[in-house]
């Protein structure tokens, strides 16, 4: 009899975790598994890329508190073998099943991000309670599964989870997926032999884009070159008095959210990530995927880890704006190192990293 294997995420909308679930389920249903994808809410650009043998299971709720009933409902209805969650609040929320309804699954939770710097990065109320109770819950689980060393140290550091609790798998990539979107026709009104900079993401405080503009501004006058930004966020207003300030408006431009961003990003000469944190940042492993430099900032944590393994990139200290200009400028004069796409694809292609999983399955069975 197949096991029954739900993922449990927010939706499909349009993020990093997102496609990541993406990705993972319609690989993992090719295995002898049966599949419920589990949503807060059934929408977003990513459900129409969804493996049909998939069981949707709809919460139809805003907040995830508010969905207790229905998710209680559909445990004991369909009572899964195993339960993958993704976020740190969802991880929480599933975790207190178990532990305080006595509920018999195996519980592997995901988590995408260093969390100690989300803490204290935001002041948001939710961030602190998680914050104080991670070190209760996460213990809890069958496995922490983590995307990088840097996230699997914070949670030992920061949170006293024990090592061996811990298991370091990155995430997948599906090649494939990425170049026939890259394939679609987009219209960008670029100028010609001008290079172009791409950069993708939310626009809030911790993707730092403000330096990222900043950056841009001071390698302009040394070098022409337009930058595109795809992503929306509660910064957008302060992005754009920036470049409005700096009479950018003819070399950067905020796109907003964009569902297909890789038609844009196969137009690149060079990828730019600028982030204060991250926990395995799958915009710059799509990046890659492409077969672009890219230039990241040395965050917590992935960005050092890919580079370092893939032996490619250039690194620049975070905030540090002349360090981006200088990446930028070797860029431009192509002295920033691609990524050897072999040594790539045998260590983030999805039909790799599913093994992983399948295997940390079976041996926690």
């Amino acid at each position: 009899m197949k096991k029954k294997i739900a993922v449990f995420v927010n939706s499909l909308e349009i993020g990093g975790t997102e496609s990541v679930t993406l990705v993972f389920v319609n690989e993992l249903i090719k295995y002898n598994f049966t599949v419920d994808l589990i949503l807060l809410q059934k929408k977003g650009y990513y459900l129409k890329f969804l493996d049909k043998r998939i069981n949707v299971v709809n919460l139809n709720k805003k907040r995830l508190l508010f969905s207790f009933i229905n998710f209680y409902k559909y445990l004991k209805k369909n009572k899964p073998d195993i339960i993958l969650s993704h976020l740190t609040h969802i991880n929480v929320f599933v975790l207190f099943f178990k532990i305080f309804l006595k509920m018999k699954f195996k519980i592997f939770i995901n988590e995408t991000t260093t969390v100690s710097l989300k803490k204290k990065n935001s002041h948001k109320f939710r961030h602190s309670i998680l914050n104080l109770i991670i070190p209760f819950f996460y213990p809890k689980a069958t496995k922490v599964i983590v995307p990088s060393l840097g996230v699997k140290q914070d949670l030992i550091n920061t949170y006293k989870i024990k090592r061996e609790k811990i298991a370091i798998i990155s995430n997948p990539i599906d090649i494939n997926f990425i170049k026939s979107q890259s394939k679609k026709k987009v219209n960008l009104n670029l100028k010609k032999k001008i290079p172009l900079l791409v950069s993708m993401g939310r626009l809030i405080p911790d993707k730092d884009f403000l330096t990222m503009i900043k950056a841009v501004h001071a390698t302009l006058k040394i070098k022409k070159i337009q930058l595109l930004i795809m992503g929306k966020g509660i910064q957008k207003k302060i992005l754009n008095f920036e470049i409005k300030k700096n009479k950018l408006n003819s070399n950067v431009k905020l796109l907003g959210e964009i569902k297909n961003p890789f038609p844009i990003l196969l137009q690149a000469k060079i990828f730019i990530l600028t982030s204060r944190r991250e926990g395995m940042p799958t915009a710059l492993l799509q990046a890659i995927a492409l077969k672009k430099m890219v230039i990241s900032t040395n965050c917590p944590s992935g960005p050092k880890e890919i580079m370092s393994k893939l032996n490619c990139g250039y690194l620049a200290e975070v905030g540090n704006i002349s360090d981006l200009k200088n990446g930028i400028l070797n860029g431009l004069n192509n002295k920033i190192k691609k990524a050897d796409h072999n040594k790539f694809l045998k260590n983030y292609h999805i039909s790799y990293i599913i093994k992983k999983y399948i295997n940390i399955f079976q041996k926690n069975n």
